[in-house]
């Protein structure tokens, strides 16, 4: 039903997925000071008064230019159920839900439905175009009860923004305050996207078990807040970044690298036995690879490899490597 509505009689819904900080209202402001309003509001009709279930940014927009009334699509007589899928289903079309807004939106329903009910979860699934499974369901819930105890608001934001991966919240939110406040403050610095936040994040876990230092000590002590002037180009201060994470976690690949790579040019080393280097220098298991058609290419292959061992520089090389 379509009734135009006064605006002192409609509240805004928090149960759902209101989104108390919003953003970017003046072109919306501009476009209804214009052409007025092109998209009525939808409401919940209760006792005395209307439940806004969507058009959070145009009821606050109206109500700030001084509007009274307003069109509204009036809902009546529907379950809890009914009405979570019919505010959804207006915000999708409006919106696009980052990762954390998800997380928060299945813990919404599940709130709504008290269980995973397969028919009102696979309407939620469907309207967000995600898979209907009940372990990422419930991964998403947990999500965002964690989320939720994250101490930092700019933490969120990083969520809000994709610049976090859902799989990392259970153990940034294991880290002390200090730490989180370090890591948000590196993630916001360098615009991190989400995959490079879980790279950098990946050595930083690495570095401080094998140090022995907090995430946020180090962070500090290797003063990774700016590797590179801020005019710099976003993408090299990025890969300077990891380049000085790379190199306290693996010291030995920096060192040993370049000399192999000279040693390798000096031995002529053949193109068709192919040497694979131990992860990032970190173990003694060098590998070297046949590959043969025949057995005649089978022999070829093995008589490269016996005269790279006669090589006089070989020795040169396997003294590297020992």
């Amino acid at each position: 039903m379509l009734k135009n509505i006064r605006l002192d009689k409609i509240k805004l819904n928090t149960e759902f997925f209101y989104k108390k900080e919003l953003n970017s209202l003046a072109e919306l402001e501009k476009s209804i000071k214009k052409i007025g309003l092109v998209n009525p509001l939808l409401v919940a009709e209760e006792r005395n008064h209307y439940v806004l279930l969507g058009g959070t940014k145009r009821f606050l927009v109206l109500k700030k230019l001084g509007y009274r009334k307003a069109p509204a699509q009036i809902l009546r007589n529907l379950t809890r159920e009914q009405l979570f899928l019919a505010a959804l289903e207006d915000n999708v079309q409006n919106r696009i839900f980052n990762q954390l807004e998800k997380a928060l939106l299945f813990k919404a329903a599940f709130k709504v439905s008290q269980k995973i009910e397969a028919e009102f979860f696979e309407e939620v699934c469907r309207r967000l175009l995600i898979p209907f499974r009940a372990e990422l369901i419930r991964g998403y819930i947990k999500t965002a009860g964690q989320a939720s105890r994250l101490p930092l608001e700019i933490f969120r934001q990083c969520l809000e923004e994709n610049r976090l991966h859902l799989q990392l919240l259970p153990k940034i939110s294991a880290l002390s305050e200090t730490d989180i406040r370090a890591l948000a403050k590196l993630i916001k610095n360098f615009s991190l996207n989400s995959n490079q936040t879980t790279e950098v994040y990946n050595l930083l876990e690495e570095l401080s078990q094998k140090e022995n230092q907090s995430i946020g000590q180090l962070i500090k002590n290797l003063k990774l807040w700016r590797p590179l002037k801020k005019n710099a180009p976003s993408e090299a201060r990025i890969r300077k970044l990891k380049e000085i994470l790379l190199k306290k976690r693996y010291p030995l690949l920096s060192k040993f690298e370049g000399k192999i790579q000279k040693i390798i040019k000096k031995l002529r080393w053949p193109p068709d036995l192919q040497l694979k280097y131990p992860a990032f220098f970190e173990n003694s298991e060098w590998l070297i690879q046949l590959k043969f058609k025949n057995f005649k290419d089978f022999l070829n292959k093995l008589e490269l490899l016996i005269n790279l061992a006669e090589n006089q520089d070989f020795p040169e090389f396997l003294d590297k490597i020992s």
